[in-house]
This record gives structure tokens, C-alpha cells and sequence, in this order.
């Protein structure tokens, strides 16, 4: 169920399920995610506490590392990430240690530990677009946000008029300041 979640956000971005080879060899990845250009990878695993105790990062590392002395994209040998999914609600002591000792560690690649408990911290992941607030030109007066923004009806309504004479301006603005 989680990794549906994130596999539907990848290709909503327009990556692809895909493979990573060295020579005629495939890597034991089975969750790969390449972008539409093929200068950046990601590798979706779900570790549990026991699969970080056993070194399973370690061993997918020395796997990347392989592809990237290998390979021939120079793009994707430097854009190399490694997402592990888990639960908050699993979460202890232990798994936390493991969090961050291996987020901060980018050497080989970037990993990224998802809680895939709350759909919101999908917004985490690099490719992710970030929506900033808008305003609906059908909605809202143009005026009305400027002034709300900028808090001054009168320089807006002065600023506005045609023809306006740049000494009004400058005498509104150091009103404005508190200058005289």
C-alpha cells in the first residue's frame, strides 16, 4: 500500500520504473525511478529495524557505487538517491539513531527516510513542486491584494492614477516613512 503511494507520485512526475545495469549485470533494485531525462535516480526500499542492523544500506551502497564507477551517464552517476520508507507509529530509539546517522551521510547518495504514515511528507522529496499561494484573477481585485499586501491605500490609489507627478510620489512615500 505505502509504496503504491510513492510509486503514483513518481510517475505523476513523469518518471519511469526502470532498471539499473553494469554491463549485461542488473542491480538487485527492485523499485528504480528514473526521470524523463535520465540524470537522476531513485531507489524506494522499505527497511525495517532489523535490515539496518544488518548493514542492508551498506550493501545497497556498494551496489550503487558499482553503477556509478560504471556507468556511462555522467548525469546520473552524481544524482544517485535512496529513499527508505517507514512508519512513524514503528518508529523508536534505535530507528531514529539509524535516521540520522545515514541521512546526513551522502557519500555514495542521498538518502532520504520518508514517513509514509501521513501522505503530506511525500512533499519532502526533491522533485516535489511546491505550491505557493495564488490569487485568482477572477476572484480578487488586483488593487484589493496589492493593498492588502501592502497595507497603504493611499500610495496604491496615487501610484495608480495616469499622469501622476513624481513629486506626490516622493511626498507620499516620505509620509509614508515618517521623514521629513
Amino acid at each position: 500500500m505505502e509504496l503504491e503511494k510513492v510509486d503514483k507520485l513518481f510517475l505523476e512526475y513523469n518518471f519511469k520504473r526502470d532498471k539499473l545495469y553494469v554491463d549485461n549485470d542488473e542491480l538487485p533494485f527492485k523499485n528504480v525511478y528514473i526521470n524523463k531525462d535520465n540524470t537522476e535516480a531513485y531507489i524506494v526500499e522499505k527497511f525495517d529495524l532489523n535490515d539496518l542492523e544488518n548493514n542492508r544500506i551498506e550493501e545497497y551502497e556498494e551496489e550503487i557505487l558499482w553503477f556509478e564507477n560504471f556507468t556511462e551517464n555522467y548525469y546520473l552517476k552524481y544524482n544517485m538517491n535512496l529513499i527508505i520508507l517507514y512508519k512513524e507509529k514503528e518508529l523508536d530509539d534505535k530507528y531514529s539513531s539509524y535516521i540520522q546517522k545515514y541521512e546526513r551521510d551522502s557519500n555514495v547518495c542521498k538518502k532520504i527516510f520518508l514517513d509514509i504514515s501521513n501522505q503530506d511528507n511525500l512533499c519532502i522529496l526533491p522533485f516535489v513542486n511546491i505550491e505557493g499561494q495564488r490569487y485568482n484573477a477572477k476572484t480578487i481585485d488586483t488593487m484589493d491584494a496589492l493593498q492588502e499586501v501592502f497595507e497603504c491605500k493611499d500610495l496604491i490609489s496615487t501610484l495608480s492614477e495616469d499622469n501622476v507627478d513624481d513629486r506626490y510620489i516622493e511626498m507620499d512615500i516620505v509620509g509614508l516613512l515618517g521623514v521629513e
